[in-house]
């Protein structure tokens, strides 16, 4: 964040202190009267931006660990497998960019609110599927209607501060929300797949998207017009049930260390940043997903234990990596194109989650052949599955390795916890 825009907060009249010349987004701030002095006075909005990002999160993972069931239903191939994965953050990813303009041009509640309404509606569809190519339609339309929400959902917390300390902490949240809800996709799918039918993944998100769109409806001001303008999880939940045999519930407790790495490190990226800088922090990170990686490598032979270590590092990796990089990108952008900086963000992230998938569901279909017998699986099955899973855990390290580094060399020693 800049000196100048630390200087020219709004005040009771709505003037700004004329003392230096403002940031970009400073004559926006300065318009308002009034902003929230903490978290707790925020709590409506929050909790409406909170389930938005909750509901989308949760629905990315929530079929993983249905995919078993869903395969033996559909009749469905491991090709269709992967695309009833690889649609939803292949439409989610690709559209970001879209959905940020949209909110940045026509506003970004306004947005937000007709995203969740799509989004809801997506979720019942699945009524209405007999095939595997309509759930794979089905998932498209709700990443597609997804990205009309994940953008805006980030850049509305730019809006609804004008503390930049209160604005970190409150992304913080948001980033630790959106982890949670990933993580928990299996968890919870395991347990309802094991008591409901697997379209009620999906149709819970008719009254999810509901519950947070009255958040954002009476929590988040309306818009002004000066506003105008995955692999790892994949890899897991058919190592657990398909090569182990273990139970969709069962396999979906197993994804917990997703949620303990990434909570226990939340409290500490700050405290990193303030002390060695974005650079050296993001590092840290970088480092710890590529050891996750080598770890993985060797759990996929060597039991549970291993694949839990490997789970702890990954997400401490990555929630120190997405949250560094989330402040960075979207704070060095005036207010009025926070939404773009936000897409951006999350562009990347949900075309790396598709990329990782198909990497690894093509060196399976490769080395394991194109389709899976129903029941457990022999011993040649599970050894040509573990290999498979080794090299595309290989790839994915090479690929981490080199991009990881030049994202770190793109950052600055910066030791702000806010914007720059």
């Amino acid at each position: 964040m800049t000196t100048d825009t630390l200087e020219t907060p709004a005040v009771s009249d709505g003037a700004p202190r004329a003392a230096v010349a403002p940031h970009p987004g400073a004559r926006h701030r300065a318009r308002r009267t009034t902003s929230p002095q903490s978290l707790r006075a925020a709590w409506p909005a929050l909790l409406g931006l909170c389930l938005a990002m909750l509901v989308e999160m949760v629905d990315n993972s929530i079929l993983n660990i249905a995919l078993p069931t869903v395969g033996r239903e559909l009749h469905a191939s491991p090709t269709d497998l992967q695309w009833i994965v690889g649609a939803y953050s292949l439409t989610f990813g690709g559209l970001f960019m879209v959905g940020g303009t949209i909110g940045d041009k026509i506003g970004r509640r306004r947005t937000l609110l007709t995203g969740l309404a799509l989004f809801g509606l997506a979720g019942l569809g699945v009524l209405l599927v007999r095939t595997p190519e309509q759930l794979i339609a089905v998932r498209a339309l709700s990443g597609a209607f997804a990205a009309l929400m994940a953008p805006i959902t980030m850049s509305l917390i730019f809006r609804l501060f004008d503390d930049d300390v209160l604005r970190g902490r409150a992304i913080g949240l948001i980033m630790v929300v959106s982890m949670v809800g990933f993580a928990l996709g299996p968890t919870l799918a395991g347990l309802a797949v094991a008591h409901m039918p697997w379209q009620a993944l999906l149709v819970l998100n008719a009254p999810a998207a509901l519950l947070a769109w009255l958040g954002v409806r009476f929590g988040v001001s309306p818009d002004r017009s000066e506003d105008l303008r995955r692999g790892v999880m994949f890899v897991s939940t058919q190592l657990y049930q398909y090569a182990w045999g273990w139970s969709a519930f069962r396999a979906g407790l197993a994804n917990l260390p997703f949620v303990v790495g990434m909570l226990a490190v939340s409290p500490l990226v700050d405290g990193l940043v303030a002390r060695i800088g974005h650079r050296r922090t993001s590092l840290i990170g970088l480092v710890c997903v590529l050891v996750a990686l080598v770890i993985w490598i060797e759990a996929l032979t060597r039991g549970y234990l291993w694949c839990a270590v490997g789970m702890l590092i990954m997400t401490a990796g990555m929630r120190i990596i997405m949250t560094t990089g989330a402040v960075a990108l979207v704070g060095a952008l005036p207010e009025s194109h926070t939404s773009i900086g936000s897409a951006l963000n999350d562009t990347a992230q949900e075309v790396g989650n598709a990329v990782g998938v198909a990497i690894v569901g093509t060196v399976m279909a490769a080395v394991v052949g194109s389709s899976l017998p129903q029941g457990a699986w022999d011993a040649a099955m599970v050894d040509g599955f573990v290999h498979s899973q080794q090299i595309s855990f290989a790839i994915l390290a090479g690929i981490v390795l080199i991009m990881g580094c030049i994202g770190v060399r793109t950052l600055t020693d910066s030791t702000q916890t806010e914007e720059h």
